[in-house]
């Protein structure tokens, strides 16, 4: 005869939900953390190698497409490449106003299209 073992209580069940819930949470914030910790040192390392004279296709393969640019009065186009812009959802929302302290890169383009400067650093 087969015994029948009574289900665990509810707040038991209760209980590994919450855990997996704030388990998944932390999974999912390091790995955010991660992806912006990777673009920021990928500024960092761009910001190393970008030199006066170079094309806005070559800065592009360097760093990547900007999401954000200024231009100019007339002087050229500058480029901005911002870390803040890839915290992720969770980043976001545990930390919804903190916009200081990213790692961001400027690049100034002549009117013809070449590197005149280059910035880098923490905002």
């Amino acid at each position: 005869m087969m015994k029948h073992y009574k289900l665990r209580s509810v707040g038991f069940k209760v209980a590994i939900l919450i855990v997996s819930i704030v388990a998944a949470t932390v999974v999912g914030y390091l790995f955010e953390y991660w992806q912006y910790s990777a673009f920021t040192n990928r500024l960092e390392q761009a910001q190393l190698t970008l030199r006066p004279g170079m094309t806005k296709d070559e800065v592009a393969r360097i760093i990547g497409m900007p999401p954000d640019d200024f231009r100019g009065d007339g002087l050229g186009l500058t480029l901005y490449w911002e870390a803040v812009h890839h915290r992720g959802l969770l980043m976001r929302t545990i930390n919804p106003g903190i916009s200081k302290g990213h790692y961001s890169v400027a690049v100034t383009f002549d009117v013809s299209g070449k590197v005149i400067d280059s910035t880098g650093g923490t905002n």
